[in-house]
């Protein structure tokens, strides 16, 4: 309060009216140098060294969480080396074991780990290319047989870019559309005979 006292004293001087720092820091009892340090709105040495000690300026890092989102979008939610190998290019220096971790921590509101379910066993078997060619044989037969329009054919299958996994993987998805369960899978193999 004193220090905003202070600031608003010397804003309310007129321009040329010349006053000293030293002066109005003792009859607001607060010090000379946080007083010239926000008047003239310079950083802190705290604050520099806060900010030369980050691996990604705070603006790559909101582009960094902006990424995620949309893969988390595109139910493909990124796994920490992923997140590692998107900011490395990014980095004044090569991210430690640590780095990842600090990130979550940083963006609590915006970021949340969670284990991502693989594909169910009869989805890996199906997955080759003879049926995918059948698949699409059989597709492209019935769109003209009962000439369907493209613009009436919907994709439901939110599994897609998950193909080929074959195990459960932590990943991190945006906090937002994890907890509207946009994307949540089924667990894996739960409901096996």
């Amino acid at each position: 309060m004193t220090l905003d006292a202070a600031l608003s004293y010397i804003r309310s001087l007129k321009e040329g009216e010349t006053f000293s720092y030293t002066k109005v820091a003792e009859k607001y009892g607060i010090s000379r140098t946080t007083l010239s340090t926000h008047h003239q709105g310079r950083r802190t040495t705290r604050e520099a060294a806060h900010e030369d000690q980050r691996l990604l300026h705070p603006r790559d890092e909101a582009e960094l969480i902006e990424y995620i989102k949309s893969f988390t979008e595109k139910h493909y939610p990124p796994t920490r080396q992923m997140i590692i190998n998107f900011a490395t290019p990014l980095c004044r220096w090569e991210p430690g074991d640590s780095w990842f971790t600090q990130l979550l921590h940083r963006h609590p509101d915006n970021l949340i780990t969670a284990w991502a379910t693989p594909l169910k066993s009869t989805r890996h078997i199906a997955d080759n290319y003879e049926r995918y060619c059948l698949y699409f044989d059989l597709l492209t037969k019935k769109v003209t047989e009962f000439d369907v329009l493209p613009e009436n054919t919907y994709n439901m299958d939110e599994k897609g870019f998950m193909i080929g996994v074959i195990r459960k993987t932590k990943r991190v998805f945006n906090k937002v559309l994890y907890k509207q369960r946009r994307y949540k899978q089924p667990s894996h193999d739960a409901n096996r005979e």
